[in-house]
């Protein structure tokens, strides 16, 4: 019920303003449950709030409907409630009344926000520590402290935790803390130093108020090497300690192995994964597998080489992709059946589910299982976001990727994939406002300049994406994604009638495949730009039968359109996403 100094004329304002924000503005359903319950609430009518009645009154079922086969309210209930918190950790933070859609019931809590319930959750980055060693090679050993922390303090409710990718990227720039906070929208910041010296470590790490710059708490330790997973869960320990009572207790950590070696081949794999270049993936694969070698039930290492395959997938490194999938699939089921509460593993499995088995459905069911497990962790909302509802809702997409983005709020993929949701639905300029934004944020990640070019070739600026494509290449440092600018490039020459210039492009690609992996599905768009509507069924035959990691977009690629109507296509298209329409 709403407390007796909140007017409903104040509580109707405020649930305007809710409904009119950017994450309700475009969800009919979710706009209708919010306002159908908040005004059964105001009408002192709650009782009245119950599953069959809102599947009848809010989401049109018929009187046969039963919410034990049909899970329309629940699923629309945790949207709802998960749009409610983005809203008031953004655009509504400052807002005086706060409604929330608490789990195990549907009545709506509609308080003021300077009440202790309304207290938001704390958020915390925890930065790189920093090497102060002898020994440069130790900064994995540095990262890897990070990386465990991150991981400890994730599984504490009402924690906001920001991830790893936005906390590295601002790691050793210095500068004041609060500003370092605004940044990365944390209130608190864990900092720390690591010294290795032989079989011994020293690590210190304090926790600060990014408001005032005041330290919370600060400890350090001198322990044996063989003491590490200890002193991890002591620092995230402390800081637990230090928020109560406005935390949940830590949940008992167990350790990752036991096998200081395997820890030590993981980190190091780690280190080199989150480079994201070509060596750094492949050499990750192989850490991976001497730390498996090493302890064959270390389940963070079987999720890690799981995750690097559908990587390395996406941005066009694999080869063949066939059998290197079916290598992740294998890591991903014995995370699993080693650690059935790993998040980091069910999303491995989600994204093989989704690229190679082509079925939306059970990939989308284990994103949202491990985010389940693991709210903070942005890799799932991000995969969910731009893989998991490639055949779904683009406001569903969209708003994951808020999501995402809330938790690594400077990450340059992120970013750039805003661009590559808002093209594949087809609203152009926004896409290119979002992809001009992030270049402006991150000028050097060559891989927005994709959707930036496609979404002017979609509108017929041939010449112009072109041009772009031009100036862009020299950006793509080795393979990753160049296969799709060159197959646009060549596109918009085929289809502003240079059919010379796009089949140079196309023999470039041909060369590059002689060398190393080129995916059939970009030559695909080449002859589809080209009007070669026969060559390119043929090479998305190909691209089917050597599971092309981005065939998954082709029902909704707008370069594709020209064969739009074509009986072939049209039932290739049907079969990628033939077990979603069972």
């Amino acid at each position: 019920m709403a407390p007796s100094e909140l007017s409903p004329s104040d509580i109707r304002a405020h649930l305007h303003r809710v409904m009119a924000s950017a994450g309700f503005i475009g969800s009919e359903s979710i706009r209708r449950l919010l306002e159908f319950t908040v005004e059964k609430t105001l009408a002192g009518e709650s009782g009245q709030i119950k599953e069959y009645t809102l599947g009848l009154e809010v989401f049109g079922r018929k009187e046969s409907f039963d919410p034990r086969t049909d899970a329309i309210v629940r699923v629309q209930a945790r949207k709802l409630r998960e749009r409610l918190l983005a809203y008031y950790e953004s655009e509504g933070a400052q807002e005086c009344i706060r409604i929330e859609c608490r789990k195990g019931s549907y009545v709506p809590h509609i308080i003021a926000a300077q009440s202790p319930e309304a207290t938001p959750p704390r958020s915390i980055a925890v930065l790189p520590f920093a090497n102060f060693g002898p020994c440069r090679d130790d900064d994995y050993l540095c990262n890897g402290i990070t990386e465990e922390l991150i991981f400890q303090l994730s599984r504490i409710e009402n924690l906001r935790v920001v991830s790893r990718a936005s906390c590295f990227a601002l790691g050793g720039s210095g500068g004041d803390v609060r500003s370092l906070g605004q940044k990365l929208h944390a209130d608190l910041i864990v900092e720390g130093t690591v010294r290795q010296s032989g079989d011994s470590v020293r690590i210190t790490a304090q926790l600060i108020n990014t408001e005032d710059g005041y330290h919370l708490c600060s400890d350090r330790w001198d322990r044996p090497m063989t003491d590490l997973f200890a002193v991890q869960d002591e620092i995230a320990s402390i800081i637990v300690k230090s928020l109560r009572p406005h935390l949940a207790a830590m949940p008992a950590a167990s350790q990752p192995t036991h096998d200081r070696e395997a820890y030590h081949f993981y980190l190091k794999g780690r280190h080199l994964w989150n480079e994201r270049t070509e060596h750094g993936f492949r050499r990750a694969i192989e850490y991976y597998e001497a730390a498996i070698a090493r302890d064959p039930r270390f389940t963070r290492a079987w999720s890690a080489m799981a995750d690097a395959y559908p990587s390395m997938a996406a941005h066009g490194l694999l080869d063949p992709p066939d059998a290197c999938m079916r290598k992740a699939r294998q890591a991903a089921v014995t995370a699993l059946s080693l650690d059935p509460r790993l998040a980091a593993a069910h999303s491995a499995i989600a994204a093989v589910l989704m690229t190679f088995d082509r079925d939306p459905g059970a990939a989308r069911r284990e994103w949202k299982l491990a985010l389940e497990i693991d709210t903070n962790y942005a890799h799932a909302w991000h995969c969910l976001a731009v893989w998991g509802n490639i055949a779904g809702s683009r406001d569903e997409a969209l708003a994951a990727l808020r999501q995402a983005e809330r938790l690594e709020p400077l990450s340059a993929a992120i970013a750039c994939d805003f661009g590559f949701l808002l093209y594949w639905a087809r609203r152009y300029a926004e896409a290119i406002d979002a992809c001009r934004r992030a270049l402006d944020l991150h000028p050097s990640f060559a891989r927005t300049y994709v959707p930036l070019v496609r979404a002017h070739a979609a509108q017929g600026h041939y010449d112009e994406a072109a041009g772009i494509c031009l100036e862009a290449r020299p950006l793509f440092r080795g393979r990753a994604f160049l296969g799709q600018l060159l197959a646009t490039l060549a596109y918009c020459y085929g289809r502003s009638g240079r059919p010379a210039e796009a089949e140079a492009v196309l023999d470039e690609l041909r060369r590059m495949g002689r060398e190393h992996y080129v995916s059939a599905y970009d030559l695909a768009t080449i002859h589809a730009g080209m009007g070669n509507h026969e060559e390119a069924m043929e090479s998305l035959r190909t691209a089917v039968e050597e599971h092309a990691f981005w065939l998954i977009a082709l029902p909704i690629e707008p370069l594709f359109d020209p064969m739009r109507g074509d009986r072939q296509f049209e039932q290739l298209c049907d079969g990628i996403w033939a077990k979603e329409k069972k």
